[in-house]
């Protein structure tokens, strides 16, 4: 949850935190050290390959943009939960992949 702790730099904004949310209560996931075994497990460690998978999608698709703008795209197109807009709960909203990828 956020925000995070003021840079003191000029931009508020980028105080603002999350940016998204993703899936990641009782995610079913390989477990570690075993050959073939699986769990349940919660956290950002859950979320974050969600993330990064949306955003090697939405690069793939669309090539042209940088990493400032596949952020911006994850952003405009994720699902706004919670308050209206921005909230320290979930971001802009929970991300998704397909709005995200299409043109």
């Amino acid at each position: 949850r956020g925000p995070r702790d003021d840079d003191s730099d000029l931009d508020g904004n980028d105080e603002q935190k999350p940016e998204v949310c993703a899936p990641g209560v009782n995610i079913h996931s390989a477990q570690q050290g075993t050959a073939g075994s699986y769990v349940d497990l919660s956290g950002t460690s859950m979320a974050t390959p969600h993330v990064v998978a949306a955003a090697a999608l939405v690069w793939a698709t669309h090539p042209n943009l940088d990493a400032d703008g596949v952020e911006q795209r994850l952003i405009d197109t994720a699902e706004d939960l919670g308050d209206t807009g921005f909230d320290v709960r979930y971001g802009f909203g929970r991300i998704d992949a397909m709005r995200a990828i299409e043109p």
